[in-house]
């Protein structure tokens, strides 16, 4: 679990921003990133996680201590969507970004060489 509170930066992806994968609270954690080091006076090496990339956009935070916020939605998502499909009351940024759809060369890329075998590219 020292991976998690001492990495540098940690980057999740989900496949799905749905209340159920981004609850208010967790019943159980494998990981426990710095915040909870911090909470127990442990001061951690790494910014634990700084990113979580869904299917509704991008969710990201400076480091220990701060809430992840709304930064970024893909395109024809709304601020409305990403927040009713988060299990807690979001923070949302004051300029919400939309990120650029993928090029015809990194989606060939993606496909031909990252995911070959279309396991995660459906």
């Amino acid at each position: 679990m020292e991976v998690m509170a001492n990495a540098g930066e940690v980057f999740i992806v989900m496949r799905r921003h749905e209340p159920r994968s981004l609850p208010d609270r967790l019943d159980f954690c494998t990981s426990p990133g710095p915040d909870r080091a911090l909470a127990e006076g442990i001061r951690p090496l790494g910014a634990g996680v700084t990113r979580v990339i869904t299917d509704l956009g991008i969710l990201a935070r400076q480091g220990p201590g701060e809430e992840l916020q709304l930064v970024a939605v893909h395109p024809g998502v709304t601020v409305d969507q990403v927040r009713a499909a988060t299990g807690w009351a979001l923070l949302v940024a004051g300029t919400v970004a939309t990120v650029a759809p993928p090029t015809e060369n990194e989606l060939r890329l993606l496909r031909r060489d990252v995911d070959p075998g279309g396991v995660y590219l459906r």
